[in-house]
């Protein structure tokens, strides 16, 4: 059954050339037709003229079918081309669509043109410490920030410490970085008031979120699952976008903002 398939398609192809080359063949016939009438016999310069209008005739149209079987092949190859891309494109692998925070560009690359920045997770502790600085210089650009992590007195941080920071497993020095962080968002927001939100939340958050310009076209959210005892560098996370993944960008969200509108306010004296 292949072979006869395969010899179905180059009898095509054959064919295919076959009638493209066809032209070419009558203008080479004819054109040797015309030399040795010129050798051999006397021409009036009407017959010459009409001849070389046929001659001509027949080159033009020999290369528009060339140019035609031509731009018709580019457009079958072109054709084929796009419906792999697009059939790859629709069912990628999920080794793809996933990575985790070794493969990220760095922070400050990821953030640089963002307008506004809300994130939430457990303790926020790398980003209280590390980047505080940073979130200030955004704050000076007039960025708005909102920062939402758990409640350092919850069951909530004490569940979380136990089963998924893998690097404490131990509350009181888990809760002791939510407090770190709360403090530094604090000194932050006493300085851009109008520009930083904090509050915290008494559940177990399934995932980290890490979003940009929630209401642009250029939006994003950056998902880190908080998986059972597995180190920060290597939780699975992805991106979706608000022009490419309009459904689920749409989501998380939605989710941030249940979790934000449950949340309590953060100031110095509620905890």
């Amino acid at each position: 059954m292949k072979t006869r398939i395969k010899k179905f398609m180059l009898s095509a192809i054959k064919k295919s050339l076959a009638v493209e080359n066809i032209t070419i063949i009558i203008t080479i016939v004819f054109s040797m037709y015309l030399v040795l009438n010129s050798k051999f016999s006397d021409m009036s310069i009407a017959d010459l003229v009409r001849w070389t209008i046929l001659l001509l005739g027949l080159l033009s149209t020999s290369i528009f079918i060339e140019r035609l079987g031509m731009l018709t092949r580019i457009e079958n190859v072109t054709e084929a081309t796009h419906n792999h891309l697009i059939s790859q494109g629709l069912n990628p692998s999920v080794d793809h669509v996933f990575s985790d925070r070794k493969s990220l560009p760095p922070l400050e690359e990821r953030l640089e043109h963002a307008k506004e920045i809300m994130i939430t997770g457990g303790s926020l502790f790398r980003l209280g410490s590390e980047y505080t600085g940073y979130f200030e210089q955004k704050a000076k650009d007039g960025c708005k920030l909102k920062f939402l992590l758990l409640h350092p007195e919850s069951d909530a941080a004490r569940l979380v410490a136990k089963y998924v920071v893998y690097e404490l497993n131990n509350y009181t020095a888990y809760k002791s970085q939510i407090d770190t962080s709360l403090y530094n968002f604090q000194r932050l927001k006493q300085h851009y008031n109008t520009l930083v939100e904090i509050r915290t939340y008494k559940l177990v958050p399934p995932y980290s979120l890490l979003i940009t310009d929630p209401e642009r076209s250029n939006g994003s959210v950056l998902v880190e699952l908080y998986t059972c005892a597995v180190p920060t560098r290597d939780r699975p996370q992805f991106t979706l976008f608000a022009s490419k993944d309009p459904q689920y960008y749409k989501f998380f969200l939605n989710q941030f903002r249940l979790m934000w509108d449950e949340a309590e306010p953060y100031n110095i004296t509620s905890i």
